[in-house]
C-alpha cells in the first residue's frame, strides 16, 4: 500500500490552483458556490489521505512492534519501563519511545536499570530508527548485528559487552556518532567498515574506558571522516598507523595505552586537530611538533614517557637506528619498555656497549619476535655480534650487514628468511639454518669452523657477552 501526505503549502497551491479554474465571467453568487464545492472535494479528499496515511501507520507499527517486544522481554523492560506485551510501542505508554507516523524513530532508555542482552535487529525491524541511547545500563553479551538503515546515533557507553563482530557497522551505513566507552570488550583487533561507508560518515567513536586492546591500526578501517576519536585508557598496542587519510580528525585521544614506536609524520600535519592526548604510552624516538595552537599533553608525555629527548630535536644516531631495528620488528611491548630515553648503553635489553659506550652487540635470540631485518642495522658501525635466532622473521638478510667493518657473528638460525645471503668477509662467522628459503650455496657464507685461531676468537668474542646474551 502506497502512504500519502499533504503539507499545509500543498493545500494553499491546490486551492489557489482551484480559483484559478474558476470561470471569471460567472456571476459571483454561482462562483461561490463553485469555490465552496471545491473546497469541499479537497477536505474530502484530504481526509481520505489521512485514513489512508493512518491505516499505513498502523501497518508500520507492526514491522517494529514484534522488535520492540523481543528487546523489552530480553533487557527487562517490560517490567521497569512499562513497556508491556500486547501494547503498541507507539501509542504514548512506552518511555522513551519517540514514534514518527507509527515508525520507531529514537529509543532513549539511558540508565533505566536495564539488563539482559540486545537482540539482532533484522532487515525490516527499526528500519526507521535514527537514534538508539542505550547507555549507563547493565546490558551485557555480544554487542548485536543491527541492519538499521537509518541510524545516525548509537550510545552503548557503560554497560557490560564483551565482544563486537567485526562487521558491526555494515548494517549501518549513516552512522555518525558511536559510544562504547567502559564496556569491558576483550580484544579489538579490527572493525571493518562496509564499503558504502568508507567515504565515510562516522564523525565521533569513543571507546575510551575500559579494557579494550588489540593493535591500535584497528583505527585505518575507521571512515576518514572521523572528526573526534576517543580511545583513551585502554590496552591498545602496537605502532600508530599513517594518519594521511584522516583529513577531517580535529581530537584525538590515545594517552594510557600500550601504544609503541615513533609517532608518525602525518599525525603533526593535520591540517584540522586541535587537541591530542599521547601520555601514558611507550612512545619513542623525538617529540612530535604540533601547531602551536593545537593543545597537547606533550610536556607530560615526554616527562613520564620514553621519548628520546625531554625537548625537540633529534634522537642521538645510534639510537635512531635501533629505533629502525624496533620498527622493522613492530615495535614489540619486550623492546619497547626497555628501549627508553636516549641512551642506548643505559641497561637496554638485548644491547651491549664497549667501554666507549658504542653499540657493539645486539642479542633478540628467541623472544617470539615478528617482522624483518631492518637495513639500519649497517649505520651501527661497531657492531661485531648479530644475534637474532629462534624468532619469525621473514624477508631477506640486508645487503648493509654485509658491508658492517666490526662484524665477527651474524646468527639468524631458525627464522623464516628468504633469498640470498650477501657476502660476507671471511672473518665473520654465520648461523643461517633452519630457513628453508635461504639459499647458502656459494661461496656467500663461511662457517664458524674457518681454523682454530678463529674458533677461539668466536670463543673469546662470545664470552665477552655473557651478560647481554640472553
Amino acid at each position: 500500500m502506497l502512504c500519502f501526505s499533504l503539507s499545509a503549502d500543498a493545500l494553499l497551491l491546490l486551492h489557489r490552483h482551484c480559483s484559478a479554474l474558476a470561470p471569471p465571467s460567472l456571476p459571483r453568487p454561482r462562483l461561490d458556490l463553485l469555490m465552496q464545492i471545491l473546497r469541499m472535494k479537497v477536505l474530502f479528499f484530504f481526509l481520505l489521505l489521512l485514513a489512508a496515511g493512518h491505516r499505513c501507520a498502523a501497518v508500520a507499527s507492526s514491522e517494529d512492534a514484534a522488535y520492540m517486544h523481543l528487546l523489552a522481554a530480553a533487557t527487562g523492560a517490560d517490567g521497569t519501563l512499562g513497556w508491556k506485551a500486547g501494547t503498541d510501542p507507539c501509542d504514548g505508554g512506552w518511555a522513551g519511545v519517540r514514534c514518527e507516523l507509527g515508525r520507531v524513530t529514537g529509543i532513549s532508555v539511558r540508565a533505566k536499570g536495564l539488563a539482559g542482552s540486545v537482540p539482532d535487529a533484522a532487515n525490516g525491524s527499526l528500519s526507521a530508527l535514527e537514534d538508539l541511547d542505550l547507555g549507563n545500563n547493565k546490558v551485557s553479551g555480544r554487542l548485536p548485528i543491527l541492519l538499521l538503515p537509518q541510524l545516525t546515533y548509537l550510545w552503548l557507553d557503560g554497560n557490560l559487552f564483551t565482544s563486537m563482530p567485526e562487521t558491526f557497522f555494515s548494517g549501518m551505513p549513516l552512522l555518525q556518532v558511536f559510544n562504547l566507552t567502559d564496556n569491558p570488550i576483550a580484544d579489538l583487533r579490527s572493525l571493518r567498515t562496509p564499503p558504502d561507508m568508507r567515504g565515510g560518515v562516522i564523525t565521533k567513536l569513543d571507546l575510551s574506558k575500559k579494557l579494550f586492546s588489540g593493535p591500535i591500526s584497528f583505527i585505518s578501517g575507521v571512515a576518514s571522516s572521523i572528526q573526534h576519536l576517543k580511545l583513551s585508557h585502554n590496552e591498545f598496542s602496537g605502532e600508530l598507523p599513517d594518519f594521511t587519510d584522516f583529513a577531517w580528525l580535529g581530537l584525538l585521544s590515545l594517552d594510557h595505552n600500550k601504544i609503541t614506536g615513533v609517532v608518525p609524520a602525518s599525525l603533526p600535519q593535520l591540517s584540522r586537530i586541535t587537541a591530542i592526548n599521547l601520555a601514558g604510552n611507550l612512545l619513542q624516538g623525538p617529540l612530535p611538533e604540533f601547531g602551536k595552537y593545537v593543545v597537547t599533553d606533550l610536556a607530560e608525555a615526554a616527562a613520564g614517557g620514553s621519548f628520546c629527548r625531554l625537548d625537540r630535536g633529534p634522537c642521538d644516531p645510534e639510537v635512531t637506528a635501533l629505533l629502525s631495528i624496533a620498527g622493522a620488528l613492530g615495535f614489540p611491548l619486550i623492546i619497547a619498555r626497555s628501549w627508553l630515553r636516549n641512551d642506548a648503553c643505559a641497561g637496554w635489553i638485548g644491547v651491549h656497549c664497549d667501554s666507549q659506550r658504542r653499540v657493539t652487540g645486539i642479542n633478540l635470540s628467541r623472544l617470539g619476535l615478528n617482522g624483518s631485518l631492518s637495513s639500519a642495522f649497517g649505520s651501527l658501525l661497531w657492531l661485531q655480534v648479530i644475534s637474532m635466532s629462534g624468532n619469525n622473521l621473514r624477508g631477506e638478510i640486508p645487503e648493509s650487514v654485509a658491508r658492517l667493518p666490526s662484524l665477527r657473528v651474524l646468527d639468524v638460525a631458525d627464522n623464516e628468511l628468504e633469498g640470498t645471503v650477501p657476502t660476507l668477509s671471511s672473518s665473520v662467522a654465520m648461523w643461517a639454518e633452519g630457513n628453508p628459503e635461504l639459499k647458502l650455496s656459494g661461496s656467500s657464507v663461511s662457517t664458524p669452523s674457518i681454523s682454530g685461531v678463529f674458533v677461539s676468537t668466536m670463543v673469546a668474542l662470545l664470552a665477552s657477552f655473557a651478560v647481554f646474551l640472553v
